[in-house]
């Protein structure tokens, strides 16, 4: 397992102020950022907890993400890209700089994330040597573990599940899917706010609250 190990997790966020935007029709911008903020913590403390994890670097646009990940403790790396592929390969080059043997990429955004989700998702790569993948509700990617020596071409965008899985399998790297409510949960559309609700039923209470 040491040759696993720094394992560095790097997670894309975007400014509150653009993210969720199709949720602008059902959720007032205070309630929409407040949200963000909140699924970016519950996201923080999910993965910054997993004795697995190393060290974690948050990449953004934004200088409130990046406050809130300087609470964690996290590297921080300001990128105004507007390209995830482009920010996530900045994440890739500060984790290989810190000697990282293997990756966990992971997004900011999913309300339902747990730390043990985040510590299957390595134990399955550790122990099979393989690439980890959780596809979104959508084909989209929510997770994504490989080793340093399988660092992929990112396709993150439409279909990048079956786009990153494809591209392991051709160039024959292992790789397993594994699926969790936690991770493949994402929070996009009025349908997907609604389901959180019922998950999570007084959580807009306290949105309500936060400053």
């Amino acid at each position: 397992m040491k040759t696993f190990k720094p394992c560095i997790a790097i997670i894309p966020a975007k400014d509150f102020q653009k993210g969720k935007s199709r949720l602008a029709g059902v959720l007032e911008e205070k309630l929409r950022i407040n949200l963000q903020k909140w699924m970016l913590q519950n996201v923080l403390v999910s993965v910054t907890n997993c004795n697995l994890i190393n060290k974690t670097v948050v990449v953004s646009d934004s200088v409130d993400v990046l406050k809130i990940a300087n609470q964690f403790n996290t590297g921080t790396i300001n990128s105004d890209s507007n390209d995830l592929n482009i920010d996530l390969t900045k994440g890739m080059e500060w984790a290989k700089k810190r000697n990282a043997k293997s990756f966990l990429i992971i997004p900011s955004d999913l309300p339902l994330i747990e730390k043990d989700s985040v510590r299957k998702i390595i134990e399955r790569g550790m122990k099979l040597s393989s690439v980890v993948i959780t596809p979104s509700s959508d084909g989209g990617t929510n997770s994504l573990f490989f080793l340093s020596k399988e660092i992929p071409k990112l396709s993150y965008g439409k279909n990048s599940f079956k786009k990153h899985w494809k591209e392991f399998v051709k160039k024959k790297i292992g790789i397993e899917c594994y699926e969790n409510k936690s991770l493949s949960f994402d929070l996009d559309t009025p349908d997907n706010l609604k389901k959180l609700i019922e998950y999570k039923p007084d959580l807009f209470k306290f949105l309500a609250l936060e400053d």
